[in-house]
Formats: C-alpha cells, sequence, structure tokens
C-alpha cells in the first residue's frame, strides 16, 4: 500500500477553517436542545452489558464537539462518556461562545497517541469516527 502521510496531512489541515465555520454556522442556527443533543439514545445500546449495570466507561474518538453516540441508556444507571478530538480547544471555544453546555467532557487529543492519555484498559467500549 502506498500511502502519501504528508498529503493526507495537508489534506486534513486545509480543511480545519471550513469544519470550524460548518460549527459556528450550526450553533448560530440551532436550538439549544438541537445542539446539546441531551435527549439522544446511545446509538451503541447493543454493545453495552445485557443486565442492569451501574457504571460504563465510554471513550468517543473523533467525537467532533457534540459526541456523536447519544447519552441515554436505560441499561446503564451511569454512562460516562469522555470525548477526544483533535480540535477539542476550538470546539470547546465555540460551545462557550454559543452557551452550550451538554455535559459532554471534550478533550484534545489524537487517536495516535490516545495511549499518552489514558491508561490501559481504562474504558469499556471504545468508538472511533
Amino acid at each position: 500500500m502506498n500511502v502519501n502521510y504528508e498529503q493526507n496531512l495537508y489534506k486534513w489541515l486545509s480543511g480545519i477553517n471550513e469544519e470550524l465555520h460548518f460549527w459556528e454556522e450550526f450553533f448560530k442556527k440551532k436550538s439549544k436542545e438541537d445542539v446539546c443533543g441531551k435527549k439522544r439514545m446511545f446509538t451503541l445500546e447493543n454493545q453495552l452489558p445485557d443486565s442492569y449495570c451501574d457504571s460504563v466507561k465510554f471513550l468517543d474518538v473523533g467525537s467532533g464537539p457534540i459526541g456523536r453516540c447519544g447519552f441515554l441508556t436505560n441499561k446503564v444507571k451511569d454512562l460516562q462518556i469522555i470525548a477526544v478530538d483533535p480540535l477539542a480547544d476550538a470546539y470547546n471555544y465555540l460551545k462557550r461562545k454559543y452557551y452550550v453546555d451538554n455535559g459532554l467532557d471534550l478533550r484534545y487529543g489524537f487517536v495516535e497517541i490516545l495511549d499518552t492519555l489514558f491508561e490501559k484498559n481504562s474504558f469499556d467500549i471504545v468508538h472511533m469516527s
């Protein structure tokens, strides 16, 4: 496989302004309910234990500013969601600017360095997108 990492990195970097502009416009136009998404069901419900449990730690990698997988589940008392995205600092700024608080713990990081951010076996479920 011939992969040109420099070209892929440049492509990603060149799209950052467009990405941030999209989210700024999204936050401006959407209602707080739409933006926060606190009432969205957890899309990975079938990955949770079949019997009710007290706590599950979930890592959402490449989450964007509002998370991709929802927040509500009937299978877990405490679904602890941590989200990691390389644009987390910019997303957190936009969320503060537009008073968006969905309770998502959004942290800066790249998938390639997750092992330096978290200890081994820190999460029950990891989702990357």
